[in-house]
């Protein structure tokens, strides 16, 4: 019984895991995205 609820908890947090540095990356990448327009704004 230990074991099974043990596994339970630890699945979705691999996945909410997953699911936050995903959203992370887009996150990062977005910026990225930004800062390279705002660049752009400010040489041109």
């Amino acid at each position: 019984m230990k074991n099974f609820s043990y596994d339970i908890v630890l699945v979705p947090k691999k996945n909410l895991l997953k699911k936050k540095m995903s959203d992370l990356n887009k996150d990062i990448k977005a910026l990225i995205e930004f800062l390279r327009e705002l660049n752009e704004k400010n040489f041109n």
